[in-house]
């Protein structure tokens, strides 16, 4: 802290003293009143404000005012800036310290015991780009960035209504992360309002850093692989999302929403469902729900068939593989987990690696480390393949968490598969079943429209309509509104 040192009352001195280890924030004690002989001081952060902002008006502005009449400096403030009064008191210690480090300038003076926050709040932030992990193929290319304000208004441009009601909240102790609750009143159901809101509210914690924190604090079931609460980095997603009765949470210094309730109808979508044709999207999320079964399924599947139920195959695809393992020294469901966690390694590490080049070595490194061990004898070419075409299946989904987290159900489904056979691999999909079966996103089923009383809300889970014959929204939510078009479309 950089400051000029002269003599203000025991408030001053307290609000001095409050901020002595921060090297960040700068004090002017330099504005002084001829008539009163009172001190003003200013704190501010330097790189939270906009400087030539504070230099070209706002020093100017003080200097005149002080210099002409002290008494109307607050009014004077007001009547250019958007300010608020607190009182220097240990309890309003933290209430100052968020206005300080939001990007206001705090200024007092040797007679009031009162500080005025003026905001001249300018953040570092970037400008929207296309998410990195929702490629646009047809839909808008402005992504969420970092900043909760921005993020608020890339939804806002798309919903030009006063039904989009939003509730702030400040959350971490420490960091007093600005947090926004959206959602459409007169659609979304009150019920599911209140009890995020609630949720919200009791979250007691040091700082809120990412959104998966709150994700994780939100969720009914901490330790489900399934992701509970969905996520996008796309304005147009989000929107969507809403439209459906659905809420959005806004995290400041997060480039996603977190979108609830999640069900698994909306985590196998992609934003670009929505700018496509219903013959492509209809095909995508077949290939995304046979994608999922395949993924979590397939080596376990292979294991049973070839280890315990030889029998079940083809005679010439059977000598193929007899053929193909002849000198392997590992047995096939030890052969399959290790070459599934080499997999996932060469994954994880082309996500680490610098763009440029992680995905060639993600891709060369599989081709060669696999070929390799092909011709050294560590495993054959079927378990390869289809150790492949796992991976690539994994690969269908847009929610990372999902993709992920299949790992670990592949891995039981295998080692079921391969202690049991084919009851094994029946009891562990069975298992996977029950599982999903009792998940629930704020209390409502996380199968949602899967298992939906209304076969049409089920059909459209697997299949999209044409844009003009979506008239309803899914009743699986309870929306307020259930109707998204009139009955002039039924002309």
């Amino acid at each position: 802290m950089k400051f000029i040192h002269r003599n203000e009352n025991n408030k001053t001195n307290e609000l001095l003293n409050w901020f002595r280890h921060s090297t960040d924030v700068v004090v002017k004690n330099d504005l002084i009143a001829e008539k009163t002989n009172s001190v003003y001081t200013l704190l501010f952060c330097k790189g939270l404000i906009n400087v030539q902002l504070l230099e070209d008006r706002l020093l100017p502005f003080l200097n005149n005012v002080i210099r002409e009449d002290t008494t109307a400096i607050y009014p004077s403030l007001k009547s250019l800036y958007v300010v608020h009064e607190i009182s220097i008191e240990p309890a309003n210690k933290r209430k100052i310290e968020q206005s300080l480090f939001s990007g206001q300038v705090l200024l007092t003076n040797s007679e009031n015991p009162r500080v005025y926050a003026i905001n001249l709040a300018d953040t570092p932030k970037r400008t929207p780009e296309e998410s990195n992990t929702e490629i646009s193929i047809r839909g808008a290319r402005d992504g969420f960035i970092e900043d909760l304000e921005t993020n608020f208004a890339l939804i806002r441009k798309r919903l030009k209504t006063a039904s989009l009601n939003s509730k702030s909240f400040n959350i971490g102790r420490r960091s007093q992360t600005a947090v926004s609750l959206l959602f459409i009143e007169d659609i979304i159901d009150p019920d599911l309002v209140a009890r995020v809101e609630q949720r919200l509210s009791r979250i007691d914690i040091d700082a809120l850093v990412s959104s998966s924190e709150l994700e994780e604090e939100l969720s009914d079931s901490t330790f489900s692989i399934f992701p509970l609460i969905d996520n996008t980095g796309r304005p147009d997603f989000a929107v969507q999302s809403l439209i459906q009765g659905r809420f959005v949470i806004i995290v400041d210094g997060s480039p996603t929403v977190l979108i609830g309730p999640a069900s698994l109808a909306i985590t196998l979508k992609s934003p670009e469902d929505a700018h496509a044709s219903f013959y492509m999207v209809s095909f995508e999320r077949v290939l995304r729900v046979t994608g999922l079964f395949t993924t979590i399924s397939l080596p376990g599947l292979w294991v049973a068939l070839t280890t315990f139920h030889p029998d079940q195959l083809p005679y010439p695809l059977l000598a193929t593989l007899t053929l193909s393992r002849t000198g392997l020294p590992l047995s096939l469901p030890l052969e399959m987990i290790i070459m599934v966690v080499l997999f996932e390694l060469f994954k994880e590490a082309g996500a680490r690696l610098p763009r440029a080049v992680g995905q060639t070595v993600a891709v060369l490194g599989g081709l060669i480390v696999g070929d390799a061990a092909i011709r050294a004898g560590l495993t054959s070419p079927t378990t390869l393949v289809v150790v492949a075409i796992t991976m690539i299946a994994s690969y269908t989904f847009v929610n990372q968490s999902l993709s992920g987290n299949l790992l670990f159900l592949r891995i039981f489904n295998l080692i079921m598969c391969a202690a049991f056979g084919l009851f094994g691999y029946f009891i562990s999909v069975l298992s996977i079943f029950l599982l999903v079966g009792s998940l629930r996103s704020f209390d409502y089923p996380y199968l949602g429209s899967f298992a939906s009383p209304n076969a049409t809300d089920t059909i459209k889970t697997f299949l999209k309509a044409p844009f003009n014959l979506m008239k309803k929204r899914s009743s699986y939510l309870y929306p307020k509104d259930s109707t998204r078009q009139g009955d002039r479309n039924e002309n």
